[in-house]
């Protein structure tokens, strides 16, 4: 049996103060959530395995 993985709730990313900046810190995270996680893995996970400072260093590219 699989053990299960107990996420954190919310955790801030960023800021962001229009909209046209959000989509453009967006983007990167999904597109690097798309390629790095295992089918129908939830985003959150994904992020507690890579961890969230090389999350942040993709967003900052």
């Amino acid at each position: 049996m699989a053990a299960t993985v107990v996420p954190k709730a919310a955790e801030l990313l960023c800021k962001a103060k229009i909209s046209a900046q959000f989509i453009e810190i967006t983007g990167p995270y999904f597109q690097y959530y798309r390629e790095t996680a295992n089918y129908l893995e939830r985003t959150s996970v994904c992020v507690e395995g890579v961890g969230f400072d090389t999350i942040k260093a993709v967003i900052d590219d």
